[in-house]
C-alpha cells in the first residue's frame, strides 16, 4: 500500500497507511474535540496526540550467563539488571568497546565518570583494571562474552540497543540514557539542553524511542557532515556526525497535543496489520494510534488471449469494529473471453463488508461473458454490508450478468434451530456454513477445511 510520514513540530515521527487512524484535538466550532481520524483526514489545523510520563510495568531483565570454558581468569557478574549496571552499559555503548582479549573505556582521570567506570568494573566483576592514557581497560574474555550475550557488539557504528532494555523499569532505563550521556552527551555553548553526538544514526533514533519511553522530551536527530580535501588524484572524503537533542524539562503529564509539521508521501511498501487486543490503541513513536481494522483486497484478472478464462472467489467475515473491503477486477482485452466473481460476506457484532468490483470490456472483446454474484449475510442489526459494482462495456456483443442479495439471520430461523437442541453459538454457525457452502465446494480439500475451522473460531468469539 502507498504509505505516508507524519511528522509533528516537536519531531515525533510515524510512518503509516493512509487509512490508519490516530488521535486528534480537532476544532468543531468554539470546541475542541477529541476524535480518532485516519491520515488521510487529518489536516492542518489538527492537534496530534502524544505520550508523556507513561505508566511503569518495566522489570528487571534476568542475565543467565555461562562463561566459556577453558578460560584462565574468573569474574563474577550480576543476576539481574541494576540502576548502575545499566548505567556501565549505557556508558559503554558511547565509549567502549573490546577486542578479542580486552574490554575498553575511553574515559581520561579528568572526565567526572572516570572513578564511577572503574567502581563499577571492580563491584560487578571483581576484575582488576589497566589507566592507559585515556583508556580504562581490562583483560578478560568472559567479560567480553558478558556483553555479546547482552547484545551489546558491533562498534561505534553498527551497534544498537537491545530490545530488552525497552523492558526495563523507567529508572533503569533512565540510568542507561545517563551513562550513554555521560559518554556522549553535552551541552553546546551558549545552549541549556543536552544534546548526544554520534556517527551513529540507528543508534541515536534507539535512545530517542528509549528517552519517549520515559517521560523524556527527546527532539529531532540532525545531521552535520563535512568533507576532508584531498591532493588531485585522490578522492575526497565525507565524514558525517549526528545529534539528539533533548527539549527543556520531562513530559510530567500522561498526553500532550502538538501541531502537524508536515506529512510526506514514501512510496509503495509492504505492509502488515498487527492488532492490540481490549482497547486496540498504542503508543508509536511517541503517538497514540489506533488499530486500522480495515482490510482492502482487490484481485485482478487481465484476460489477453483469446478464449481466456478468470475466476474469484471470495469470502470475506468482518467482526466488532472491523471494515471488511473486499472486490475484484476483470478487464476483458479479447475476444471470447469469460469472466466469473463470486463475493460472500458475513457481518457480525457491528462489523461492515464492503463489495467494491470492477468489470471492463473492452472494444476489440468480442462475445465476453462475465458473471457477478455478491452474497451478504448479516448476523444482527449492528452490521452492515455495502456493494459499489463498476461496469465498463465498450463491446455490445458482450453478455453480462450481476446480482447481489442481502440476507439476516431472522428469529424464527434460530428458534427453529434451538428448538432442535442446537445452542444459540451452533445455530448461527450452522446457517453460516450452509451460507458459504457454495465456495467451500470449489475450494481443494484442505483449504476447505482450514476455512471452515477458522470461520467455526470466528463464530465461537462473536457469541462468546
Amino acid at each position: 500500500q502507498q504509505i505516508y510520514k507524519l511528522i509533528t513540530q516537536n519531531s515525533r515521527e510515524v510512518t503509516a497507511t493512509a487509512n490508519h487512524p490516530f488521535l486528534v484535538l480537532r476544532k468543531v466550532g468554539k470546541l475542541s474535540i477529541l476524535q480518532w481520524v485516519a491520515l488521510s483526514s487529518i489536516n492542518s489545523m489538527d492537534l496530534i496526540a502524544i505520550s508523556g510520563d507513561l505508566p511503569d510495568h518495566g522489570k528487571p531483565y534476568k542475565i543467565v550467563f555461562v562463561p566459556k570454558k577453558g578460560t584462565k581468569k574468573k569474574i563474577k557478574w550480576p543476576y539481574e539488571s541494576t540502576e548502575e549496571l545499566m548505567w556501565l552499559l549505557g556508558f559503554y555503548v558511547g565509549d567502549g568497546y573490546y577486542d578479542k582479549s580486552r574490554v575498553y573505556f575511553a574515559v581520561p582521570k579528568k572526565d567526572r565518570a572516570h572513578d564511577r567506570v572503574r567502581s563499577l568494573l571492580t563491584k560487578f566483576f571483581g576484575l582488576d583494571y589497566e589507566i592507559r592514557g585515556v583508556v580504562v581497560r581490562t583483560s578478560s574474555v568472559s567479560l567480553i562474552g558478558f556483553i555479546k550475550q547482552l547484545g551489546f557488539t558491533g562498534n561505534a557504528r553498527t551497534k544498537r540497543v537491545p530490545h530488552w532494555v525497552f523492558t526495563l523499569p523507567k529508572e533503569q532505563k533512565l540510568a542507561f540514557i545517563n551513562g550513554y550521556i555521560a559518554a556522549d552527551g553535552h551541552v553546546r555553548k551558549n545552549h541549556k539542553n543536552i544534546s548526544i553526538t554520534s556517527v551513529n544514526k540507528k543508534l541515536l533514533e534507539d535512545v530517542k524511542y528509549l528517552a519517549m519511553s520515559c517521560g523524556l522530551n527527546p527532539m529531532k536527530i540532525s545531521t552535520w557532515a563535512r568533507r576532508e580535501k584531498k591532493p588531485l588524484g585522490k578522492e575526497e572524503k565525507t565524514y558525517s556526525h549526528h545529534f539528539l537533542y533533548f527539549g527543556e524539562g520531562a513530559l510530567s503529564q500522561n498526553l500532550y497535543f502538538v501541531p502537524i509539521s508536515r506529512i510526506e508521501k514514501l512510496g509503495v511498501e509492504d505492509t502488515y496489520d498487527i492488532e492490540v487486543e481490549n482497547a486496540h490503541n498504542f503508543v508509536a513513536n511517541g503517538m497514540v494510534v489506533h488499530n486500522s481494522k480495515v482490510t482492502m483486497k482487490y484481485p485482478s484478472c487481465y484476460l489477453v488471449g483469446k478464449n481466456a478464462h478468470g475466476e474469484v472467489l471470495s469470502i470475506a467475515y468482518a467482526g466488532k469494529g472491523m471494515h471488511q473491503d473486499a472486490g475484484a477486477k476483470m478487464v476483458h482485452l479479447a475476444p471470447n473471453t469469460s469472466s466469473t466473481i463470486v463475493s460472500k460476506s458475513i457481518s457480525a457484532y457491528g462489523g461492515r463488508t464492503s463489495y467494491r468490483g470492477l468489470v471492463q470490456v473492452t472494444p476489440k472483446a468480442t462475445q465476453a461473458t462475465s458473471h457477478v454474484e455478491c452474497d451478504a449475510l448479516i448476523l444482527d442489526a449492528e452490521s452492515a454490508s455495502d456493494t459499489f459494482p463498476t461496469m465498463k462495456i465498450d463491446e455490445s456483443s458482450a453478455k453480462i450478468e450481476h446480482e447481489a442479495t442481502v440476507s439476516k439471520i431472522g428469529e424464527e430461523k434460530l428458534f427453529y434451530l434451538m428448538s432442535r437442541g442446537l445452542s444459540e453459538g451452533e445455530a448461527m454457525s450452522l446457517v453460516v456454513a450452509g451460507f458459504i457452502e457454495p465456495i467451500m465446494k470449489e475450494l481443494p480439500m484442505e483449504y476447505s477445511l482450514e476455512l471452515n475451522r477458522l470461520i467455526e473460531l470466528e463464530m465461537e468469539g462473536s457469541v462468546g
